[in-house]
């Protein structure tokens, strides 16, 4: 995998697919959420965004009307699907879901911070299909980086030395990914109440989105929604500032 890969490559490198592939944790800030809502689930037609080997299936598809899962990665769709064979399961972009009519769907969920692979461009272009597709008064759950957070800009730390071969492999590819990460912070943009860096995901190989509550929140009052509630990353509504959620969960509705 090159060092300097789009998200895309990443997402069907044989490596990270089997990653996913056995992958099930389901957030509690999605549990929370999940119960928070179940009225009103299951009475949805929810379409699932990036959902990878579909780590949030299990939880969503039993408990709405009707369920839709979406990623971009043909490898990790080929392991959903040997997971969950009778799901209504498609390859397709966030950006530009053009089989999904206008005004067609109840909910949409992005879950995991998979908007945050994304530059600030495209991001906005999420936003704007997800505005799209929804029905008016309709609902939008994504988890985004928190920049408030203290483990912000935080490095991989080297394991203690063990005379074992395992140590030597681990501590060998850990170095590589932090000399990795030396050149890719050429990369990493900074705002007002937003970034991009270079953080520690997938040994350094990709450039993560971040933002403030704040900034996150008037961007979504800008392209139309309104806030509903904040989920913290151990499933508590947020009702302080938070320096210890590495995400936030954003629960926001369209326009009626």
């Amino acid at each position: 995998m090159d060092e300097m890969a789009a998200p895309h490559s990443v997402y069907t490198d044989e490596e990270v697919v089997a990653f996913y592939a056995r992958f099930e944790e389901q957030r509690a800030a999605e549990i929370a959420w999940a119960n928070d809502n179940a009225d009103l689930l299951k009475e949805a037609r929810l379409l699932d965004l990036g959902v990878g080997a579909g780590r949030t299936t299990a939880l969503l598809a039993p408990i709405c009307k009707a369920y839709v899962w979406v990623d971009y990665s043909a490898p990790l769709i080929e392991a959903a699907r040997k997971r969950f064979p009778n799901t209504d399961l498609r390859v397709g972009d966030a950006r530009s879901l053009p089989w999904v009519p206008k005004d067609s769907i109840d909910v949409v969920v992005f879950s995991f911070n998979g908007i945050d692979t994304m530059g600030r461009e495209d991001r906005d272009l999420v936003v704007e299909e997800v505005a799209r597709i929804l029905r008016p008064g309709g609902w939008f759950l994504f988890s985004s980086h928190n920049q408030d957070a203290q483990s912000y800009r935080r490095l991989a730390r080297l394991e203690k030395p063990r005379l074992s071969r395992v140590w030597v492999r681990r501590t060998a590819r850990r170095i590589r990914a932090l000399l990795r990460h030396m050149r890719m912070r050429s990369r990493e943009e900074f705002g007002n109440g937003w970034s991009i860096i270079n953080d520690e995901a997938h040994d350094y190989r990709l450039m993560h989105f971040y933002t403030t509550k704040t900034h996150q929140e008037q961007a979504l009052v800008d392209a139309g929604f309104s806030i509903l509630q904040v989920y913290q990353q151990d499933g508590r509504l947020w009702s302080a500032p938070d320096t210890e959620s590495l995400d936030l969960h954003y629960w926001c509705q369209k326009a009626v």
